[in-house]
């Protein structure tokens, strides 16, 4: 739809370069493509009438129009109406006496579901019979609440000599319930403003997806439309007159509007169509998304936030029946990959079939793909149950060699960061610790891949300790994978199966359903901010700045509740202490959340003990506890 956009764009931009002439189209001879106001029915004509209500849609929709003018159907009037993320084009061609003529704007609208301001660029091209001219437009929309709608604008030729305001209201009664009274009113210079226009209606979606409006204007026409949604495609009809004076003369509109998924009672039994959808995963995930990263990452998904809100997307995509996803190069932290897989075990809880598959199996990306209702290798591929293991290096005897001194003050048995320059080993602390923690790795593996697969501890701990490694046989013979296959031919696995429509992740829809039955910005926001890297005041998690960061989501009215991710070795207890103070500060005020990453140790403990609640993975690892000191000198 983007590249329908583009294109559409560029010839249209062309076209307008042959405009001339001495007016524009005043907002009342559009009527015939209009189900109601601009701001009373969905997203009106995606800013073609008003720029301002592109800042109240999300979505990308395009929409095609044909005006009948009483059954004519060999001198039609044509329209197409585009509108993506803050920006509409739409064109109408005109038929008047053998001779026709395109009216084409562009749209800009920016703010949010509150309150939005737009800017048009309107061109004529064609015969022009009027001497239209090109114009500007100025657009506001304002919804304060979800009741209230108020929508203007301000059209004129570049030269001003023909001008023209129009304001429309729109209100429902009822809190988010599809029920809209609305009235327009529009005054132009031609008249010098002496004759104001208007009209009056309502709208109303009397279930899920079928629309009825009906419209009366001061001229005594009288306009009757239905709107029916199929999902990705609806279907509409306007019936009107062209004026007072040809009541009995109606014209119909048609109109076939395309977009994601709106809401419709037909589309889940009818026109629904199954997909199996193919995801690829590569590279590490990032705790948060950045501008440079998102430019240059290497991976499919620049952080865990993105894949998991795709996840959750394609969970709640009811066409969405089977997903393959490729790990071969998928290498994030333990941690992620934990939480990867348990919104995968969600996915499945809304009956998506989830099918793995990898080139080759260590036991961090075996532990994910268990998960899966099948898991698919390489037929040439191995899989490397290894096991945890723990360790590191010691540089005392190093260190003395050359002279060196060093000298720890450490409080606590496990408070172990700096012995790798006082020790030639592991202190008991250390080694406990470590211990501790390749032990509950490993219990955990074991206890989810054995209950996954469907095989007892045993066998699994006979599998580590026997096996270097097995072979996509030896895996298959062990119940460990399923089937061997290769990815480039998985399209043919899929077919083999069911006759689902193959997709890329990129074709599936964030976005489900359609917000324009919602108005204001009623959603109850949660800011989520990081705590990333070493706790230091200007580097890492950069105290000073975080700690007004945290402060202002906590004392600001737009936020519910605060989560706080943290993912941070440790470091300053300075810096640590300017976030912890401010949380203890709000503390009771609203809820204060700590989401825990890889590990959240030390001063990453220390800004985090103080919410209301903490929660983790089964990887991370949180605590160390205690306090180090520590000064390198020459012994000479």
């Amino acid at each position: 739809m983007k590249k329908i956009l583009i294109a559409f764009c560029f010839i249209s931009a062309a076209i307008s370069l042959q405009a001339q002439g001495s007016r524009f189209v005043s907002y009342y001879e559009h009527s015939p493509f209009m189900q109601a106001s601009e701001g009373a029915f969905r997203y009106g004509l995606y800013g073609f009438l008003n720029p301002a209500i592109l800042a109240m849609s999300d979505r990308s929709e395009l929409m095609f129009a044909l005006n009948d003018k009483n059954y004519n159907l060999k001198n039609p009037d044509f329209a197409i109406f585009s509108a993506g993320k803050y920006f509409g084009a739409g064109a109408v061609q005109y038929n008047i006496n053998g001779k026709s003529f395109w009216d084409i704007r562009y749209s800009l609208g920016f703010g949010n579901r509150s309150f939005g301001v737009g800017f048009g660029y309107n061109a004529i091209a064609g015969d022009n019979p009027y001497k239209y001219r090109p114009a500007y437009q100025i657009g506001l929309m304002s919804r304060p609440n979800p009741y209230i709608s108020a929508g203007y604008v301000y059209r004129a030729n570049f030269n001003e000599a023909n001008q023209e305001h129009v304001a429309e209201l729109a209100l429902r009664p009822i809190k988010n319930y599809p029920l809209t009274a609305y009235a327009d009113a529009m005054a132009h210079s031609i008249n010098n403003y002496r004759e104001i226009y208007w009209s009056a209606g309502l709208s109303w979606e009397v279930v899920d997806g079928i629309r009825l409006n009906g419209r009366y204007f001061s001229d005594e026409r009288l306009a009757l439309g239905v709107d029916i949604s199929f999902g990705k495609l609806g279907v509409g009809v306007i019936s009107s007159a062209p004026n007072k004076s040809d009541l009995n003369r109606s014209t119909q509109a048609y109109t076939f509007r395309f977009s994601p998924p709106d809401r419709s009672i037909i589309y889940d039994n009818l026109i629904s169509s199954p997909k199996a959808v193919k995801m690829e995963l590569e590279g590490s995930l990032e705790q948060e998304s950045d501008l440079l990263s998102l430019i240059f990452g290497a991976g499919s998904y620049v952080s865990l936030y993105d894949l998991l809100e795709k996840l959750d997307a394609l969970k709640l995509d009811k066409e969405v029946k089977e997903i393959y996803i490729n790990i071969t190069k998928f290498s994030p932290s333990y941690s992620a990959m934990w939480e990867v897989r348990d919104k995968l075990a969600e996915l499945k809880s809304f009956g998506k079939k989830i099918i793995v598959y990898s080139e080759g199996y260590s036991i961090r990306n075996y532990h994910l793909a268990s998960v899966a209702d099948e898991i698919l290798i390489e037929p040439m591929g191995e899989v490397l149950l290894e096991g945890f293991a723990s360790a590191r290096s010691y540089y005392k005897n190093f260190m003395d060699k050359y002279g060196i001194g060093f000298e720890e003050i450490r409080l606590f048995k496990y408070k172990s960061a700096a012995e790798s320059y006082s020790r030639t080993n592991f202190s008991e602390g250390e080694k406990e610790q470590r211990q501790k923690l390749i032990d509950d790795l490993y219990e955990y593996a074991r206890q989810e891949i054995s209950l996954a697969r469907n095989i007892s501890n045993n066998e699994f701990d006979n599998i580590v300790e026997n096996n270097l490694f097995l072979t996509a046989d030896k895996a298959i013979a062990k119940k460990l994978v399923d089937k061997s296959f290769r990815w480039n031919q998985i399209d043919t696995l899929i077919k083999s199966k069911n006759d689902y429509r193959i997709v890329s992740e990129g074709m599936t829809f964030t976005d489900l359903s359609p917000k324009d039955d919602r108005w204001s910005e009623q959603d109850r926001k949660i800011a989520v901010i990081y705590a990333e890297g070493v706790c230091d005041m200007e580097s890492g998690i950069s105290g000073r700045n975080l700690s007004k960061v945290v402060e202002y989501a906590l004392s600001s009215s737009d936020y519910e509740a605060v989560i706080l991710r943290v993912n941070s070795p440790g470091g300053s207890a300075l810096a640590s202490d300017y976030v912890a103070e401010v949380v203890r500060r709000y503390k009771g005020r609203k809820p204060i959340i700590v989401s825990q990453g890889d590990v959240a140790a030390s001063g990453g403990y220390w800004l985090s003990m103080d919410a209301d609640t903490i929660v983790s993975t089964p990887m991370t690892i949180t605590g160390s506890i205690g306090v180090i000191s520590s000064f390198i000198y020459n012994k000479g």
